[in-house]
């Protein structure tokens, strides 16, 4: 995951993003430039970007099986959701590390890092 230096990151620090849960994610467009659309007349008008961007969140789930989609909003320079991860099929033992889940890396880190790529296209 690319991070920036400059930016403290929201993430609480005593948490495991892989674990089961409702994540609320907020992506936002490169200096926040309006590339999803533009809003009038109180409405959300999407560009074919913005288009894209609904197409390809909706198509998380089929990408992620343990992954169901709560509501989400395009907004014309941003994207927010909630993405709920169930409980994996794998053995976690008491021992385990909370940062480390048995080798598995962060689910919420997978799967918006495929949203982002398949966006960016």
């Amino acid at each position: 995951m690319i991070t920036n230096p400059k930016r403290k990151s929201p993430r609480a620090q005593w948490w495991e993003y892989s674990l089961p849960g409702q994540y609320f994610v907020t992506i936002c467009t490169k200096d926040r430039l309006p590339l999803f659309g533009m809003i009038n007349n109180g409405k959300m008008l999407h560009s074919p970007q913005g288009a894209v961007a609904y197409v390809l969140w909706n198509e998380i789930s089929n990408h992620f099986e343990d992954v169901f989609l709560g509501p989400f909003v395009i907004m014309p320079d941003h994207v927010h959701g909630i993405i709920s991860i169930k409980e994996h099929d794998r053995q976690v033992t008491e021992a385990a590390k909370p940062d480390t889940m048995n080798g598995y890396p962060k689910q919420t880190d997978i799967i918006l890092a495929e949203y982002l790529d398949n966006l960016k296209r």
